[in-house]
């Protein structure tokens, strides 16, 4: 878990482009992408900046779950399935190069499904 993060209260007459609400993995990685399209960005969190746990996590980041998969397959077509393999996959790449970018000490580690 990352360390407590204390920053203070917006005050004054502030203006940003956009307005995040919440600072889990996903209004941080939402504030990042907007920040480096040059958005001024408020990440806005009641709690702690990333100091939590995604819900029903198992700490893994995994592409072509099948089950998932199969039945994006069969209720959608072949089109569809392809298209959520593709997306996880640059799911996967996507967060490999955010972590080697920023130089986040989290543990990554890529390895083959097996």
């Amino acid at each position: 878990m990352a360390p407590p993060t204390a920053y203070p209260a917006l005050e004054g007459d502030l203006e940003f482009d956009v307005a995040v609400v919440g600072g889990g993995i996903a209004g941080v990685s939402v504030a990042l992408a907007l920040k480096r399209d040059g958005a001024r960005v408020a990440v806005l969190e009641r709690g702690v900046i990333c100091g939590g746990a995604s819900g029903f996590t198992t700490a893994k980041v995994a592409a072509l779950q099948e089950t998932r998969y199969s039945e994006i397959t069969k209720l959608h077509g072949d089109d569809a399935g392809a298209a959520y393999a593709a997306a996880s996959l640059a799911a996967v790449a996507r967060i490999d190069e955010l972590v080697r970018d920023e130089r986040i000490d989290c543990g990554w580690e890529r390895v083959a499904a097996g």
